[in-house]
């Protein structure tokens, strides 16, 4: 069995020296490049250890993955509750990090998974469209207390956000060259507002 052997305390820490480890390698050189023999050769173990842990490659990538949304979710929501009550501000923080969200996991990175390690692939689309879900209640909620005009359409607003995010992290490096990321940050959560206001 996996993890067989090791007490539950050094289990968790090397466990959590793998993860380190790894996310070093994807930072240096991306999801690709993570490769079992690296990983061991860094970590100064054998491959045999790793296996002994997670009991395979694939079961590392999604103990991997759960680990990076798990605390990304958590900085996720402190964060939400220190903005403004306010729909404007909300929903300007929630695009923002969903576009930061993108950079942490390159369009291509995102694709190898896709390709490659697909649950790794479908864990980081269940959390973001768990985002854009939040974006909806909220939406919705603001209609229903009289903010946003009846014959606004939560769900045609949410499609285009969704386009142009989706456009966005395809396209990032190139429009990165026209301008900082930042600026397309601001310009996609303006648009979104300026929809809502227009009762799109």
């Amino acid at each position: 069995m996996p993890g067989e052997g090791y007490m539950p305390e050094q289990k968790h820490m090397t466990r959590e020296q793998i993860f380190a480890t790894c996310r070093d390698i994807i930072r240096e050189w991306g999801v690709q490049h993570l490769l079992m023999d690296e990983l061991a050769r860094r970590r100064g173990i054998s491959k045999k250890t790793i296996y002994e842990l997670f009991g395979s490659k694939e079961a590392l990538m999604e103990s991997l993955m759960a680990d990076f949304l798990q605390q990304e979710e958590a900085d996720f929501r402190q964060a939400l509750q220190q903005q403004g009550p306010g729909l404007c501000d909300q929903l300007r923080f929630i695009i923002d990090y969903l576009i930061r969200l993108g950079e942490l996991i390159p369009y291509g990175e995102l694709e190898f998974l896709r390709k490659k390690h697909k649950p790794p692939f479908r864990m980081m689309m269940h959390y973001a469209d768990s985002l854009l879900e939040l974006i909806h209640a909220r939406l919705q909620q603001a209609r229903s207390e009289g903010q946003l005009p009846e014959s606004h359409r939560p769900d045609m607003a949410l499609q285009l956000l969704k386009a142009q995010l989706q456009h966005l992290h395809q396209h990032a490096g190139l429009l990165r060259q026209q301008y900082p990321l930042q600026h397309w940050s601001q310009y996609l959560a303006e648009s979104f507002l300026n929809s809502l206001r227009q009762g799109v």
